[in-house]
């Protein structure tokens, strides 16, 4: 239940709703793929989920999780498992059994004084019952810290409307407190969960999460940038392939057309890296980057221009010089080596050629 923080700041640290949406929408599989940068040890939070039998509280978990951790009945079950996720490698949500005020789990009494949130969730369909009343007492006076103690009203799915407005009134009078509306079923009021329970932590575990979560999305938005970009990458590999396979001594004696589409397939490529991608690469050295590994290539193939081009020469030459444009852009710092690039590049042609 440790992770590390990063000591650099990600771009902006202020949280919005939209970074916790992020990875509540990204599949589970590819939030285990992600691997952050550490330095600062911190103990992740523990955010603990209670509440009376058949009011969701297991779904909530599971749905926050991201996979199907904690078994889910609509009749009352003797569950006696404490399950644990670890959320965004900033805080770990743990199911509990369902509470029985005739029976009081010492396990779970526990585990509410030592937790740094408690999610209390109720059930809209069943509106607030005795037991949901008992466990707010309960709480009170383990803990004694209402802003610690938050009370999610599940199953807001099944009411539209003043129905629903109205029950959602009457819960927040009977248990005298604010509820968030929640709905397992459409995602619904999951990222007010969250997001409430990070800003009611203490002001500095809040702020180290609030860093990790903002840190844990701007990586799945570079996953998802590098994912879009190899994919139109290609995509413009595959159209001047094309425009390539027309391109032969006969109608391109010059080599002219080659040399067009080659400079218009490594400006298109260019695009899909952004110059303020780049740790201090200025829009100016970015362009200067661009033209000068144009140039190379503009070297290395003019060396071939007055032989025979023939449509296999250009198709190789494309995609060869296509791909190490990707890997060059990717790259890209104010420390490339010029000669070494040009070298590559010269052995890309003549290799080809051969």
């Amino acid at each position: 239940n440790y992770v590390r923080v990063m000591m650099t700041s990600p771009a902006s640290t202020e949280l919005s709703n939209n970074d916790i949406a992020k990875i509540l929408l990204t599949e589970k599989k590819a939030l285990e793929n992600i691997s952050l940068d550490n330095e600062i040890v911190f103990s992740m939070p523990k955010i603990l989920l209670v509440g009376n039998s058949v009011v969701g509280k297991s779904s909530i978990f599971n749905r926050i999780a991201g996979q199907f951790l904690s078994e889910v009945s609509p009749i009352p079950q003797e569950y006696e498992a404490f399950n644990k996720t670890n959320w965004a490698s900033s805080m770990t949500f743990i199911d509990s059994p369902s509470y029985n005020p005739d029976k009081l789990n010492p396990t779970l009494l526990k585990h509410i004084k030592n937790a740094d949130i408690v999610i209390h969730v109720c059930s809209i369909g069943a509106s607030i019952l005795r037991v949901d009343k008992q466990l707010t007492k309960l709480l009170s006076n383990i803990r004694g810290d209402n802003r610690s103690h938050i009370v999610a009203l599940n199953k807001c799915d099944l009411y539209i409307g003043e129905s629903r407005d109205k029950r959602v009134e009457q819960s927040r009078a009977l248990l005298k407190r604010d509820v968030i509306p929640v709905s397992t079923k459409s995602g619904e009021g999951l990222v007010d969960l969250i997001s409430s329970a990070i800003n009611n932590l203490p002001r500095e575990k809040s702020s180290s999460v609030l860093y990790r979560v903002k840190q844990f999305s701007q990586q799945i938005t570079n996953e998802e940038t590098i994912a879009s970009r190899k994919l139109s990458c290609r995509k413009i590999i595959l159209e001047s392939l094309k425009e390539a396979s027309n391109i032969g001594a006969s109608k391109d004696p010059s080599g002219a057309r080659l040399l067009a589409l080659h400079a218009s397939m490594i400006g298109n490529i260019a695009e899909q890296f952004k110059y303020n991608e780049f740790h201090g690469v200025t829009p100016y050295s970015f362009d200067s980057y661009k033209s000068f590994f144009f140039n190379s290539v503009l070297q290395a193939l003019k060396d071939y221009i007055p032989r025979d081009i023939t449509a296999s020469h250009a198709i190789v030459w494309t995609e060869s010089i296509g791909n190490y444009a990707i890997e060059y852009f990717d790259k890209l710092t104010n420390n490339v080596d010029n000669s070494q690039i040009s070298a590559q590049i010269r052995d890309i042609v003549y290799n080809n050629d051969k």
